[in-house]
């Protein structure tokens, strides 16, 4: 259902955001690594999903 995609990209955006704003709070660097890795994979599947919608997998720069 491509209604329900777009809500799931919607999700993805809003957990991009999210790890955006969240990343430079840690004060251990490790755990700041790997709030980035998966800010990076969310970001990967966003990308995806568009593509499979026929919209383009990276419309602009992302900012939150």
């Amino acid at each position: 259902d491509v209604e329900r995609s777009r809500g799931l990209g919607d999700v993805y955006k809003r957990q991009i955001s999210a790890y955006l704003g969240a990343v430079p709070l840690f004060a251990d660097r490790a755990l700041a690594q790997v709030a980035a890795s998966i800010l990076g994979d969310e970001a990967m599947h966003w990308a995806v999903l568009r593509q499979v919608l026929g919209e383009a997998p990276v419309p602009s720069a992302f900012m939150s």
